[in-house]
């Protein structure tokens, strides 16, 4: 992600950008744990034996 100068973005426009971030961040950690719980699982099952 690039940085772009806020200065001359308005106070409104600032808000949906953090409302927009904090969903795709929200996003983001439902994938993560999605991932993790496939990996704990195959982990669980290759490692049933050991």
């Amino acid at each position: 992600m690039s940085r772009e100068d806020l200065d001359l973005v308005s106070v409104g426009d600032l808000q949906e950008r953090i409302e927009a971030l904090e969903r795709e961040i929200a996003r983001s950690r439902a994938a993560i744990e999605a991932k993790q719980s496939k990996k704990n699982a195959a982990d669980a099952l290759f490692n049933f034996g050991s």
